[in-house]
């Protein structure tokens, strides 16, 4: 039988969101530019937590360049008993290799728990017979997390928790499925203090000067669409059931904000106008409370009314990011995105035509896709005259439909957005799809519409933004012109 360890529950509780850029661990090979967006799970997570009297930190390795050793003496770690780690894509690897280093750094008496969306789609990954992990929290943490160390306080096993999974005499044991959280309410704000003013950046286009001071939100959780690609790696909540804050509670939030200074809020929703009625009283509700705010948001462009479009804008929206994948209809119904490029088109130059900047979101190397898909792609970039373009590639994440097909677990540390790994069945050499996505990039922001209607407008706000955006505005350059 598994012997109960027992500790004296300090209720310090250390979070840490792994990421592959410690210092001294980054893969050497040419990255590509992001902006890094705050772990907001463990924001929430932490929120719940300190509302029952534990104390929470967050050490965050995108922010700082933390180097290994750095981690590894941080005071919060070595003074905590419970700490919970959080892998990012490209840290499967990295994550456990830091948990087997602190384990045998402070022993057995702290619990190692293990949680997000990469953990949750790979857990036997993470779970194996000489995991260093005690628990891995599958889907959403909070309630979980709670759980547990009510448990650990009453000097019981780590047993009976839905949605947890751990390892008892070197078999992974999975305890059921945890429901999502319906009543999103219920939750406290998340702890905002772990995410303003540390580093954290909103790089998509904004008209006019402004210094930036960038409060990020989730209004609601789940995405009911069904794209091939889709794994809640690459989104920001789980499940497909939508579920949404009342308008009353996200008010409460945005005047938080305001109050803290905030002057732009990018809500983090994996699709904001999921349910339309929900986004016209919100955009109502702001504009009748006179909440002067500027905020931005990823949607479904094509399901917007021009109608709604002008409510948004009113309500503050200064920028849409829209998931479009791909200008080729072929390629959309392959992705099982049911969009309409015509459609589409009429609404990028409708939210341009009203003073939204539109962000175009697109992914090259699906399986299958010939030449003339991706030149349709270009095509459609070019003439929608976005204000910013990303394009990314297509990877099969655990979690998506696309891995039953395409994917395979002795990859999965290297799938990233922004490098090929899945080769099989793909028609084009990697190599030629990444130079046409470099050739993507060099027509659409090297081209004088960009450079006199957007490029100046990112100077100025480099100018007043400071060293953090000048960072990222150095590395963009230099990435498209390599």
């Amino acid at each position: 039988m598994e012997e109960i360890r027992l500790c004296k529950i300090k209720r310090n509780i250390a979070f840490v969101n792994v990421t592959p850029e410690i210092k001294n661990q980054i893969n050497s090979r040419r990255r590509h530019p992001r902006h890094y967006l705050p772990p907001i799970d463990i924001g929430y997570s932490a929120a719940l937590l300190e509302s029952k009297d534990y104390k929470c930190s967050l050490l965050d390795t995108t922010l700082a360049s933390f180097s290994y050793l750095e981690i590894m003496n941080s005071a919060d770690l070595l003074l905590a008993d419970i700490i919970v780690l959080r892998p990012n894509e490209n840290a499967y690897d990295l994550t456990i290799k830091l948990a087997n280093d602190l384990r045998d750094r402070i022993g057995s008496e702290v619990f190692l728990f293990v949680i997000g969306p990469v953990a949750s789609m790979s857990v036997d990954y993470f779970m194996f017979p000489e995991t260093p992990f005690d628990l891995c929290l599958i889907g959403e943490p909070e309630y979980g997390l709670v759980e547990a160390l009510e448990l650990l306080e009453r000097g019981r096993h780590l047993r009976g928790i839905r949605g947890t999974a751990y390892v008892c005499d070197g078999k992974l044991r999975i305890e059921g499925k945890r429901e999502a959280i319906v009543d999103l309410d219920s939750l406290p704000l998340p702890k905002h203090d772990f995410f303003l003013d540390k580093g954290y950046l909103f790089f998509y286009p904004v008209k006019g000067m402004i210094k930036k001071k960038v409060g990020f939100m989730l209004a609601s959780r789940g995405c009911p669409h069904k794209c091939l690609f889709c794994s809640p790696i690459g989104r920001v909540s789980y499940g497909k059931t939508y579920r949404r804050r009342s308008v009353g509670n996200i008010l409460k939030e945005i005047c938080f904000l305001i109050d803290s200074g905030v002057n732009l809020i990018y809500f983090l929703d994996d699709i904001f106008n999921c349910d339309e009625l929900f986004v016209e009283e919100l955009c109502y509700q702001i504009t009748k409370n006179n909440l002067r705010i500027r905020w931005a948001a990823q949607c479904r462009i094509d399901k917007i009314t021009p109608k709604l479009l002008r409510l948004m804008r009113k309500s503050g929206c200064v920028c849409l990011n829209m998931g479009i994948e791909s200008g080729s209809k072929r390629i959309l119904k392959m992705f099982d995105k049911d969009m309409d490029l015509d459609e589409v088109l009429k609404k990028v130059c409708y939210c341009k035509s009203i003073g939204i900047c539109t962000v175009g979101n697109f992914i090259l190397g699906m399986v299958g896709e010939l030449e003339q898909d991706r030149e349709k792609t270009m095509e459609f970039i070019i003439k929608a005259k976005f204000n910013l373009v990303e394009v990314l590639f297509f990877n099969p994440y655990p979690g998506s439909r696309a891995f039953k097909k395409y994917g395979n677990n002795k990859d999965v540390d290297m799938y990233s957005r922004y490098e090929i790994v899945c080769g099989e069945n793909r028609v084009m050499r990697k190599s030629t799809i990444k130079r046409f996505r470099s050739g993507i990039y060099r027509k659409f922001y090297i081209s004088l519409r960009f450079i006199f209607n957007d490029g100046l407008n990112y100077i100025f706000s480099i100018a007043l933004n400071g060293k953090n955006e000048r960072v990222l505005f150095k590395k963009i350059v230099r990435y498209i012109m390599s």
